[in-house]
């Protein structure tokens, strides 16, 4: 550190980084401006980190978090420069240890990203290499994050990558040991004080150990369950992990420190792991060696006695020496089960006839061997015709590890036949021979004592410890004898297995006698209460020796002898408090808490009919003494919070019944200070989970309510004052620097304990009479909450609410599971009037049926409810919800720097809860419930945004993402709709207004909403150090909306309250908005989108709206449909100067699929629509035929620009329908005669006015418009003339003939015109003029020509 930290390296480093942060600035400029803004602020919080501080490292350490943060960033564009640049940024910061552990959990989560993506792999091996060596700040899960990134690189496809994370791993593991060694060291004069564990203290979770032995503990243990095929239960996220890889990380981490094992880690796991090799499914020649191993722990009995005292003798630990007497019985039992090939039967004193002794005579007969001259029988087993011999393998009391020594082989060793079994024998022999010798040496050292103790007390001559001593031993050793004598014995296993044992073979090893515990003697209890009780008056001299002896006989291990010391000992103490003192009690304290004490002390005592005399005895003294007990109240409510979950249902039942008596009936005599120790009490059975009767009752013994009214009281009052700091280094911090944020705090906790027991206990209490009014109470209570003025306050507010919707509605008899056994509730009855379907069903919670009875053992009731008061309840929710939205969302009268503004996220929150509000009321929900809602909306997100928060909440104005809330608001209504789709044919009369809320936010697109009179500003002229408001960008939401709007018309257009409250027309009004602005939209994608929904819409509605051609619902919406299509094809907008050409020529297409539809969907049908708005489209087409271009176009776009393809097709369409073949109605031949009338007419005028112009002009040219427009009349003539002679004769009258003839003296006067391209576009006019150039007909006059 002393090289890192000199001022030459702080320089260095400062200057290294800005570098950095610089570089990172300029390869993000173009492609990621949130990061180059990063880095700029970076180098900022740099410069005023080295100014302001003197220690400039430990400032870097401190601002760490956002120091390394542009770092990040970059390294979450996946570019491998700017990564390459990060990381190597990242692990300067690392090698300078200016990294904090919240900074490297980021760090952390970064590089599991870039793993994940497969992104500079080698370059993240040794980030994470450097950040756990030179740093100590990594543990828990951030550490097993890291390994399990360089355990996830080393099984890649690249095996570059694959031996660098290996390498990694290695080095990785060695690092956390040696974390262990240096923690050790720094604290090896410090000695430890024991930290109570409840359960099994030896797994897992090892809370008494220091970080880094923590973090050591669980990497072995994982790496144990990794190799043994498990899953691991500390390096999550392990995908793939091979045998030998862990074998060999195992043995270099016990082989490197074998100081750690010894005194840090616990040695459960390797047992375990050592007693699972014995299972029959290993290889035989694993088993031989666990077996080996476990034969030289059997032959040390000081171990096996540390085995004993670490984990069978504690009541929640693993009993280590119970699964090893129990693995030998069954790996015995198997190989009997399993016999090997050939291990057939034989007789154990056959001989063979071969005197010689040959090798197939001894093979024939495995339990023969040829000595010399005959046969000698070898020593064996057998059992159900299986035998196996038993081989001399080690001398008693040793252990010859013939297989651990060969593990450098690289091929499995044979097995010969009866090894395995003969070293099992031999394990169990050495275990009977230790635990004999080692209970032996206890008894005699133990001689002694007990005699002086039996001498002096006149208690049993054998002391408890000998007497458990003895019996344990006594069982251990009837357990180990009778697992390997005797025929046919059966052994019940702790277990509770049943095992077959197996039978010698040969000479039987001989019983040892058993000694017989002798029956304590009462003798010495009973003279000990009658001392007591007669020496009441001077009770102070004897009480404190008396009680003790007393004590200990209750924890003795026979039951009568417990029974009797703890009725003499409560018999004393209620003996005692009833006695006439003098003075009495009450007038002496330092007595009554005396005689109190010794029950105290019982509650130190684990055996449950000691606590059963125990709450006796304190419900005796209660109903006999409780109001003059005063200063010993703590002392007995100690003993009824004492009790715990896992005592017994019985022992809680006692202890409550106590409580209640208490707060029943002394609530008003106990001191004040008392009455902190009656609420954590009866908080502590309201965890109970044995007796939901008595979880409940306690609940109602806090009287939550009054607490949460005193709550509420003292927040809303609460000094606003800042508290200065206190003295010394003790700082607060600002969000808690006034008494009213303290308050707040507790507020929010208190109304979040109250709406959980709401939520996880209704189902029982709602039985209980005044359910209906303690519902109101806490909605009062939630409302008040969510209407502060406090944001911390107010969100929690809507977060209680919505756990307190978490319960669903009844469910229908079909769909009920199997009722689970009842507790003692009363339960109403269902109302047997009711008829409808949805009434009289069950409530039900959304648990499933297994959690429930897992976590209530059975308990739960069947609780019935009536269902109309149910849906009370949740319309009271309903009220208190709107009462929230309509108070919350209401602009304020008057604005200025204090006016409240509720946050986006409580605007959130409370547009969130009412989907599974919805989900309670649907049944019942009104128009007008509906207009309620429509109101909260519409102002929810009206709420501006403040200026600090908008860069949190807001999107950059040019990304089309949608906040929070108005995700929440589209999918309120998303819920609704749907609802209403599948509901009754009464519900869809609502279609409408929703149709009308969802075009009132389309509108939001071009006029954004105001919220009252406040001044808003558009986000890119927010200040964000000022207190300004910002308007949200309502683009991309109206845009969602009309999504939403076009999908629902969709579905629903045939509906009759959609066709009765002219949706149709509504739609078409709404987006004539964006579509007549078109070029001045605030954004281009809007009417876009407007005119692509428009077709979508009519597509479906216009069929809709012929169909009704007759009731006149759809005659307003005809002038409306016209107007809108003459705003948008017809634009005043001018488009914008930097507007591409290929991007005109897209919004040309544009409105030629405008035209297309008129062409298919409008004027097909002519006679359904009326004759006015026909005209108007016939105008409107042939406006648009012979449309001029825009004066802001240059000469060279202008050909391009003057929307040619437009014109043609609005030509087109007009002679589609001017010269139709099949004129079948006076409707359609009116429109033909229409349109070409207005067609030529319009060509008429345009030739007269260019040919006059021309004549003034003289040698000035025409502008450019004009010329444009006269050559595109020419071209029209044309093509009208084509079309003519194209048309059937019979359809074109002769008035439209004379029109078309009458054209030609006006082009020939245009033949004197200056402009090139018009002359070419006249010759191209007349040329079809020759098919009306015939001769004269001849007169005949008196049949002469």
């Amino acid at each position: 550190m002393a090289g890192t930290s000199s001022p030459e390296a702080v320089k260095k480093l400062l200057e290294n980084m800005q570098g950095d942060l610089r570089g990172l600035s300029l390869e993000c400029r173009k492609k990621f401006p949130p990061v180059k803004e990063a880095a700029e602020s970076g180098i900022i919080k740099v410069k005023t980190i080295a100014a302001r501080n003197t220690d400039i490292l430990a400032a870097l350490k401190e601002n760490s978090s956002e120091v390394v943060q542009p770092f990040l960033m970059g390294c979450g564009t996946k570019e491998p420069k700017i990564t390459q640049l990060c990381l190597a940024a990242i692990q300067r910061l690392m090698s300078h240890e200016v990294v904090s552990e919240a900074a490297a959990g980021n760090i952390i989560n970064m590089l599991w990203q870039l793993m994940e993506n497969s992104l500079e792999e080698l370059k993240l091996l040794q980030t994470v290499l450097v950040l756990l060596t030179t740093n100590t700040v990594v543990h828990d899960e951030a550490l097993s994050k890291a390994i399990v990134l360089c355990f996830r690189l080393h099984f890649t496809k690249d095996n570059i990558t694959n031996n660098t994370a290996a390498a990694t791993v290695r080095q990785v593991v060695t690092v956390v040991f040696e974390r262990v060694v240096a923690e050790d060291e720094r604290y090896k004069d410090i000695i430890d004080q024991p930290v109570a564990v409840q359960g099994n203290s030896n797994r897992r979770s090892v809370s008494t150990l220091k970080p880094c032995a923590k973090d050591a503990y669980m990497l072995f243990q994982d790496l144990c369950q990794l190799v043994n095929a498990d899953a691991p239960y500390w390096l999550v996220g392990m995908t793939e992990m091979t045998r030998t890889f862990g074998l060999e990380l195992l043995e270099s981490v016990l082989n490197d420190f074998p100081q750690v094992f010894l005194q840090v880690t616990e040695c459960e796991i390797f047992l375990s792991l050592l007693v699972k090799f014995l299972d029959a499914d290993k290889p035989q020649w694993l088993r031989a060696v666990a077996v080996e191993s476990i034969h030289r722990l059997c032959v040390q009995p000081q171990l096996l006695r540390s085995f004993c005292q670490s984990y069978d003798m504690k009541q929640h630990s693993t009993k280590v020496f119970r699964d090893i007497v129990n693995a030998l019985g069954s790996f015995i039992q198997s190989l009997f089960l399993v016999p090997s090939t050939g291990n057939t039967s034989a007789t154990p004193n056959q001989t063979g006839s071969n005197a010689s002794g040959n090798t197939g005579s001894a093979q024939t007969n495995p339990g023969v061997l040829g000595m010399g001259g005959g046969a000698t029988v070898l020593p064996a087993f057998e059992y159900r015709g299986t035998w196996i011999p038993i081989l001399n393998v080690t001398v008693q009391g040793s252990a010859k590890a013939t297989y651990l020594e060969m593990l450098d082989k690289v091929e499995p060793p044979t097995i010969p036949e009866g090894y395995a079994m003969s070293v099992a024998f031999h394990c169990l022999l050495d275990l009977v021979r230790g635990i004999t010798t080692m209970i032996e040496g206890e008894l005699g050292d133990t001689e002694t004592v007990t005699q002086t103790t039996a001498e002096t007390t006149s208690l049993p001559a054998q002391s408890s410890e000998q007497q458990d001593l003895q019996s344990h031993s006594d069982q251990s050793e009837k357990e180990l004898a009778y697992s390997i004598q005797g025929q046919n014995v059966q052994m019940i296993s702790p277990s509770s297995e049943s095992h077959q044992q197996v039978v010698a073979v040969g000479q039987p090893l001989a019983l040892q006698p058993q000694g017989t515990v002798m029956e304590p003697s009462l003798f010495a209890v009973a003279k000990l209460l009658e001392t007591g009780l007669v020496n009441m008056r001077r009770i102070e001299i004897l009480w404190r020796p008396l009680t003790g002896h007393l004590l200990e006989v209750c924890q003795h291990p026979n039951s009568r002898m417990r029974e009797w010391g703890a009725e003499a000992l409560t018999s004393l103490i209620k003996a005692g408090l009833t006695f006439r003192h003098d003075p009495p009690l009450s007038q002496n304290q330092r007595l009554q808490l005396l005689l109190l004490n010794p029950l105290k002390e019982l509650s130190n005592i684990s055996h449950p009919d000691i606590r059963i005399k125990q709450l006796e005895c304190v419900l005796q003294i209660l109903q006999s003494q409780g109001d003059s007990l005063g200063p010993g109240w703590p002392l007995v409510l100690g003993v009824m919070g004492a009790i715990q979950s896992d005592q017994g249902e019985s022992l809680i039942r006692t202890a409550f019944q106590c409580l209640q008596l208490v707060v029943t009936d002394f609530l008003p005599t106990m001191p004040c200070t008392c009455l902190q120790i009656v609420v954590e009490v009866a908080g502590s059975f309201g965890l109970h989970n044995q007796e939901l009767n008595i979880s409940l009752t306690s609940i109602g013994l806090l009287v939550l309510f009054h607490l949460l009214d005193r709550v509420r009281e003292s927040s809303t009052t609460a000094d606003k004052e800042k508290i200065e700091s206190g003295g010394g280094n003790i700082l607060i911090h600002h969000s808690r620097d006034t008494a009213e944020k303290q308050w707040a705090e507790t507020w929010v906790l208190t109304l979040a304990g109250v709406a959980r027991i709401f939520n996880t206990r209704r189902y029982l209490l709602q039985p209980l009479g005044d359910f209906s009014q303690a519902w109101d109470v806490l909605l009062d209570h939630i409302q008040s909450a969510a209407l502060s003025k406090n944001n911390e306050v107010s969100l929690a507010a809507l977060k209680s609410f919505q756990e307190i919707l978490q319960i669903v509605s009844p469910v229908r008899d079909s769909e009920k599971p199997e009722t689970p056994p009842a507790i003692n509730v009363s339960v109403p009855l269902v109302v047997g009037t009711t008829t409808a379907t949805s009434l009289g069903r069950s409530f039900m919670r959304t648990d499933s049926i297994g959690e429930r009875i897992g976590r209530y053992n059975g308990s739960e009731p069947p609780v019935i409810t009536d269902e109309i008061e149910d849906l009370n309840l949740w319309w009271a929710a309903w009220n208190s919800w709107y009462r929230i939205g309509s108070e919350s969302t209401r602009p304020p009268i008057t604005c200025d720097k204090l006016t409240f503004i509720p946050s986006q996220p409580f605007l959130t929150a409370l547009i969130q809860i009412f989907p599974a509000l919805y989900q309670h009321i649907k049944t019942g929900f009104s128009m007008d419930d509906l207009q309620k809602l429509g109101v909260i909306l519409h102002g929810a997100v009206s709420v501006p945004i403040s200026s600090d928060a908008s860069p949190f909440i807001l999107p950059s104005y040019t990304e089309a993402l949608l906040t929070s809330l108005q995700e929440a608001v589209l999918t309120a209504l998303d819920v609704l709709q749907k609802a209403i789709c599948v509901g009754s044919e009464s519900m869809q009369i609502m279609y409408p207004a929703i149709f009308d809320q969802l075009l009132a936010f389309v509108e939001f697109s071009c006029k954004p909403p105001q919220y009252g009179q406040l001044e808003t500003k558009h986000i890119a002229n927010a200040k964000y150090n000022q207190a300004e408001w910002v308007a949200l960008n309502y683009v991309p939401f109206a845009e969602r909306s009309l999504e939403v709007v076009v999908d629902l018309y969709q579905k629903t257009a045939c509906h009759k309250a959609v066709v009765t409250e002219k949706v149709l027309q509504n739609i078409i009004k709404t987006l004539r908005i964006p579509l007549s602005l078109k070029y001045s939209c605030p954004s281009e994608s809007t009417w876009k989108l407007a005119v692509s929904s428009l077709l979508k819409v009519l597509s479906i509605g216009l069929p809709v709206a012929r169909q009704h051609a007759s009731s006149g619902k759809f005659d307003s919406m005809w002038p409306e449909l016209a107007n809108t299509f003459e705003d948008f094809l017809f634009t005043k907008s001018t488009p914008p100067d930097n507007l591409s050409i290929q991007e005109f020529q897209k919004n040309e297409s544009i409105d030629v699929e405008v035209v297309q539809l008129i062409s298919t969907e409008i004027l097909p049908y002519a006679n359904f629509i009326p004759k006015e708005f026909v005209g108007q489209i016939m105008t409107m087409l042939n406006k648009g035929s012979i449309h001029s271009q825009s004066s802001s176009f240059t000469e060279a776009e202008i050909d391009i620009r003057m929307r040619e393809e437009f014109s043609k097709v609005c030509f087109e369409t007009l002679l589609q329908f001017s010269f139709s073949n099949k004129v079948t109605t006076p409707q359609e031949g009116y429109i033909s005669r229409m349109a070409l009338s207005v067609l030529l007419k319009r060509s008429q005028d345009v030739l007269h006015r260019y040919i006059e112009d021309e004549r003034l002009s003289g040698k000035c040219p025409l502008p450019r418009q004009q010329v444009t427009e006269i050559i595109f009349v020419l071209k029209a003539v044309s093509t009208l003339i084509d079309s003519l002679k194209k048309t059937q004769p019979e359809n074109v009258d002769a008035s439209t003939w004379a029109q078309v003839i009458a054209l030609y003296p006006t082009l020939v006067e245009c033949i004197t015109c200056s402009s090139s391209e018009v002359c070419s576009a006249l010759k191209e006019a007349l040329v079809p003029f020759k098919d009306f150039m015939h001769p004269p007909a001849s007169k005949v006059q008196n049949g002469e020509s």
